[in-house]
């Protein structure tokens, strides 16, 4: 795991909270009618949802611009995350 620290004590969330997270699923349809159907359909995204994360987004953003290794972290988010053979994921020291 991580041992990199960010303060976000000025941020809340509040909203955000199990509910908020649970998938909405659609109502299931007849499968004989939709055995050749294979396009799926997105959930849209309602405009709440998108304002929560611009918000959080900003906490998060601001949190990495106050820390002093902001370089690094920014490098570190930039990077593409790979595991190969023999490399244990849960051992990783960051």
């Amino acid at each position: 795991g991580t041992s990199t620290k960010l303060d976000l004590s000025t941020a809340k969330f509040d909203n955000l909270d199990d509910k908020y997270f649970k998938r909405v699923r659609p109502a299931k349809k007849n499968a004989e009618k939709d055995i050749f159907d294979s396009k799926k359909e997105k959930t849209p995204v309602s405009d709440e949802r998108r304002q929560v994360q611009r918000n959080t987004d900003a906490v998060v953003l601001n949190a990495i611009k106050a820390s002093a290794d902001r370089r690094l972290l920014r490098k570190y988010l930039k990077s593409r995350f790979q595991l190969w053979n023999g490399v244990l994921p849960h051992k990783l020291k960051f």
